[in-house]
């Protein structure tokens, strides 16, 4: 399976840069994709390998844990300025093509706020699912 990692640098102080976001790419059919979003404001994303663990160790406990791997970005906005970003891939036996794309997220305004709403559904639903297996445990 090919893996690619989207990397973003930040520049430091001595003009140097540094490794500030790593997303890992996730196979979906056919396409191999990883996304970064900076929509100045804090965004999440649903880490897969947290809920895939879980399913390993136990299908009841997997069932608690299926939104724990919805985790805040580390990095989310962009700042005037040049940007470095990378795409690494482990492929070293034949040529792979990639494409990055850039949208303005002014132009999906709508769209933002509705996965704020969302967003914070989800987490409403984390604490309830945590609250509820707490309850189930103890039955």
């Amino acid at each position: 399976m090919l893996t690619l990692f989207l990397l973003y640098f930040e520049q430091d102080y001595g003009g140097g840069y540094n490794l500030a976001l790593q997303e890992d790419c996730e196979k979906a059919g056919n396409v191999t994709s990883a996304g970064m979003y900076f929509l100045h404001f804090q965004v999440y994303r649903m880490d897969s390998v947290v809920n895939f663990l879980a399913m390993g160790k136990d299908t009841e406990s997997a069932l608690f844990k299926k939104l724990e791997g919805f985790t805040p970005c580390e990095v989310s906005e962009l700042n005037s300025g040049t940007h470095i970003f990378a795409v690494y891939g482990d492929n070293f036996f034949k040529t792979t093509s990639y494409t990055i794309e850039a949208i303005c997220a002014n132009t999906y305004e709508d769209t933002t706020h509705k996965l704020k709403d969302i967003e914070q559904q989800i987490l409403r639903k984390r604490t309830e699912l945590r609250q509820f297996e707490t309850e189930y445990r103890q039955a």
